[in-house]
């Protein structure tokens, strides 16, 4: 019996090992396998397209101004005097005043990062169609009201 287990531990320490180096002749005797470049896949195309760019404005808001805009039904005019702005929209016959002096910060940072879309969106809330801020800016006359 005691040949048994002489056999039997020998062949536990001997048969991981005889794995293992088979294992491991037969990893590194396999030849690398190549990698194809398919040069036929979809690749991006980037459109780059040039944009105008929007002539800057600048207003004092000290004032006293009185900025006017119409199209269609709808009559803007804008009154600015000491930081205070105050917008009035007249719509077929119907006149709507709002103060947009709490605006004037961020109007400001608009004005200097030349974004006049912002100053529509700030506008949109009260009109419900787009109206031109270059426009309206540019028909400004210093009148004290």
């Amino acid at each position: 019996m005691d040949d048994f287990f002489r056999i039997v531990s020998k062949a536990v320490i001997i048969f991981p090992i005889v794995v293992i180096i088979i294992a491991l002749i037969l990893k590194y005797n396999q030849q690398p396998q190549q990698i194809k470049k398919q040069d036929n896949f979809l690749k991006p195309t980037i459109i780059i397209t040039p944009t105008l760019a929007k002539k800057k404005i600048n207003i004092d808001f000290q004032g006293p101004l009185i900025c006017q805009y119409q199209e269609d039904n709808l009559k803007a005019t804008i009154y600015i005097k000491n930081r205070n702005i105050n917008l009035e929209l007249n719509s077929k016959g119907l006149i709507k005043k709002y103060n947009l002096t709490s605006y004037l910060p961020f109007i400001e940072m608009i004005l200097v990062n030349n974004n006049q879309d912002n100053i529509n969106n700030i506008l949109k809330t009260y009109t419900s169609k787009d109206l031109d801020i270059e426009k309206l800016l540019e028909n400004c006359q210093k009148k004290d009201f």
